[in-house]
Protein backbone atom coordinates (compact mmCIF):
# COMPACT_ATOMS: atom_id res chain seq x y z
CA UNK A 1 0.00 0.00 0.00
CA UNK A 2 2.59 1.94 0.58
CA UNK A 3 4.49 2.15 -2.85
CA UNK A 4 0.65 2.81 -4.37
CA UNK A 5 0.97 6.14 -2.05
CA UNK A 6 3.90 7.25 -3.41
CA UNK A 7 3.42 7.01 -6.80
CA UNK A 8 0.12 8.80 -6.05
CA UNK A 9 2.20 11.46 -5.00
CA UNK A 10 5.18 11.38 -7.37
CA UNK A 11 2.13 11.55 -10.29
CA UNK A 12 0.32 14.63 -8.35
CA UNK A 13 3.70 16.34 -8.02
CA UNK A 14 4.21 16.18 -11.84
CA UNK A 15 0.94 17.28 -12.70
CA UNK A 16 1.57 20.40 -9.78
CA UNK A 17 4.59 21.04 -11.90
CA UNK A 18 2.91 21.13 -15.04
CA UNK A 19 0.47 23.60 -14.25
CA UNK A 20 3.65 25.78 -12.79
CA UNK A 21 5.69 25.35 -15.86
CA UNK A 22 2.59 26.44 -18.00
CA UNK A 23 2.04 29.55 -15.57
CA UNK A 24 5.41 30.28 -16.02
CA UNK A 25 5.31 30.28 -19.89
CA UNK A 26 2.66 32.48 -20.08
CA UNK A 27 4.22 35.22 -17.29
CA UNK A 28 7.43 34.63 -19.81
CA UNK A 29 5.63 35.52 -22.94
CA UNK A 30 3.23 38.43 -21.11
CA UNK A 31 6.83 39.91 -20.13
CA UNK A 32 8.10 39.41 -23.61
CA UNK A 33 5.46 41.38 -24.91
CA UNK A 34 5.92 44.49 -22.34
CA UNK A 35 9.39 44.56 -23.21
CA UNK A 36 9.22 44.97 -26.72
CA UNK A 37 5.77 47.56 -26.18
CA UNK A 38 8.55 49.81 -23.58
CA UNK A 39 10.98 49.57 -26.32
CA UNK A 40 8.61 50.47 -28.60
CA UNK A 41 7.73 53.79 -26.80
CA UNK A 42 11.35 54.57 -25.66
CA UNK A 43 12.10 54.48 -29.62
CA UNK A 44 8.95 57.33 -30.21
CA UNK A 45 10.17 59.23 -27.18
CA UNK A 46 13.59 59.85 -28.33
CA UNK A 47 12.37 60.68 -32.02
CA UNK A 48 10.09 62.99 -30.36
CA UNK A 49 13.05 64.21 -28.46
CA UNK A 50 15.28 64.92 -31.25
CA UNK A 51 12.51 66.47 -32.90
CA UNK A 52 12.18 69.08 -30.01
CA UNK A 53 16.22 69.65 -30.25
CA UNK A 54 15.92 70.55 -33.85
CA UNK A 55 12.94 72.54 -33.12
CA UNK A 56 14.82 74.84 -30.51
CA UNK A 57 18.21 75.06 -32.69
CA UNK A 58 16.53 76.31 -35.66
CA UNK A 59 14.65 78.96 -32.93
CA UNK A 60 18.25 79.65 -31.34
CA UNK A 61 20.18 80.33 -34.63
CA UNK A 62 21.27 83.36 -35.26
CA UNK A 63 18.97 85.29 -38.02
CA UNK A 64 20.52 87.20 -41.12
CA UNK A 65 18.98 89.41 -43.32
CA UNK A 66 17.05 93.10 -42.57
CA UNK A 67 17.31 94.31 -38.62
CA UNK A 68 14.92 96.93 -38.04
Amino acid sequence: MLIIDTFVKIRELIFQNKDLVHQLEQVRNRLTRHDSQIKTILEYLGQIEKAKEAELEQKRRPRIGFKP
